[in-house]
Parts: structure tokens; C-alpha cells; sequence
């Protein structure tokens, strides 16, 4: 039984160690020169509303703009408010779910662009029925 367990407890580790962990940004990751967070990483909520999604950018480069874009399926994205932000503005993410993604988990995928380089983070919305 104890093999088993070190076994996967290893492989656990292993596949973090590979894959990262999706927590909806955090530190600036290795050859990346910023990152973005989003806040919150998770909603929910009825079908019919607007959902606000507020996304930050760290960076040790002060001078450069980073360009915020965002996707996702199920929802219509408003324009992003601002579309680029210095690192430590706020960019503001309107998330409008359709009608028919009701009961659905809806996961938007938010990028950070600069010189080339995209830094890509998630956030989740469960799409509730109404009370």
C-alpha cells in the first residue's frame, strides 16, 4: 500500500512540476517579462446580468503597455476598458452570457500581449438559473 501512495504522490508532483497550476495568473513565470492576474477567477450567477471581470498586470518594465484581449464560448464579451493597461492599472472584462448557456460552466481565457510575448490566464462563470 505505502508504494503505492509514494508512486502517486510522485507522479502528482511530477505532473504540477510539468503542467503549472491554472489559478487565474499569479507570478511572473520564467522568460516571460509580466504576467496577469484576474479577479475573481470564479462567478457565478443567473443568466440574465452582466459579470465583471477585473484583470492586473506585474511587470518589472514600467514603460511598456500590455494589450489585454479576452474570448470565450457561450457569452458575448463587451469592448475591454482599457484595451492596454501599465503594469498595476485595472482593464475591465464584461462577461454577457447567452440564454442557452444556462447551467453551463463557461471558462474565459484572458491574454496579455506585449512585444510579441503573450501571457495567456482563465477565469470560470457558472451560468446559473434564475431564483
Amino acid at each position: 500500500m505505502k508504494p503505492l501512495l509514494v508512486s502517486l504522490l510522485v507522479l502528482m508532483i511530477f505532473i504540477s512540476a510539468v503542467f503549472g497550476c491554472g489559478d487565474g495568473g499569479g507570478g511572473i513565470k520564467d522568460g516571460v517579462p509580466f504576467s496577469i492576474q484576474v479577479d475573481p477567477v470564479n462567478r457565478e450567477g443567473h443568466p440574465l446580468g452582466n459579470f465583471d471581470f477585473s484583470v492586473t498586470a506585474t511587470s518589472e518594465e514600467t514603460r511598456k503597455a500590455i494589450n489585454i484581449s479576452a474570448s470565450t464560448e457561450g457569452a458575448e464579451i463587451k469592448p475591454i476598458e482599457p484595451t492596454a493597461i501599465m503594469p498595476g492599472e485595472v482593464a475591465k472584462i464584461i462577461v454577457v452570457p447567452f440564454a442557452e448557456s444556462t447551467g453551463m460552466e463557461l471558462i474565459i481565457t484572458i491574454q496579455g500581449e506585449r512585444d510579441g510575448i503573450v501571457e495567456t490566464t482563465t477565469a470560470k462563470l457558472f451560468v446559473g438559473t434564475e431564483s
